[in-house]
């Protein structure tokens, strides 16, 4: 369990972060590590699975932070066949895997589901993934409507609410801006 998030800021860049918990299931592996790597001159971030994102970050030299969301997705299920990970298919939804990804540039914010849909963020909007999701974009809501608009102080906060109010996240926030 985890939590990632990214926010864009326009004539600033794009930051990434996320807390430092791993588990496996539910026993916490460390709290030493950032869910998202550095990528040709952008970032990906990776939740869910241990084994994936690991997988992701060893093979981050094959992404192009320009990519299309069919590209990423195309990518990124390749990496799940490769690991021998199945798809999880419940009746009526479409084939999914735990986790979410978010392909990050200077310039914009490609974010994934877990069933690969892509979604469009707005600039200054907070999109977090991750099981302490929720408590991450409702500090980043919270923050924006009492007129707060430092992009970093609302990540940290974002993900230090995450990490207080669910305990599968842990540790302290990693960030790292992407300057345009």
């Amino acid at each position: 369990m985890t939590i990632i998030c990214a926010m864009h800021e326009p004539g600033v860049g794009t930051w990434i972060g996320s807390d430092q918990r791993v588990t496996a299931g539910n026993v916490i592996v460390s709290d030493c590590t950032p869910k998202w790597a550095l990528v040709d001159g952008g970032a990906i971030a990776v939740s869910g699975s241990n084994a994936v994102r690991t997988t992701v970050f060893d093979r981050s030299s094959e992404i192009n932070v320009c990519w299309s969301a069919s590209e990423l997705r195309k990518w990124l299920m390749s990496i799940w066949e490769d690991l021998g990970v199945p798809a999880k298919i419940e009746d009526g939804e479409a084939a999914y895997f735990r986790g979410g990804t978010i392909l990050a540039s200077p310039h914009r914010i490609l974010p994934l589901c877990s069933a690969f849909g892509a979604s469009t963020v707005p600039d200054r909007a907070l999109y977090a993934a991750g099981s302490g999701c929720d408590f991450a974009e409702g500090a980043a809501f919270t923050m924006r409507s009492a007129g707060l608009t430092d992009a970093r102080t609302i990540m940290l906060a974002a993900i230090r609410a995450a990490v207080h109010g669910n305990t599968g996240c842990g540790g302290e926030p990693f960030v790292h801006l992407l300057a345009e």
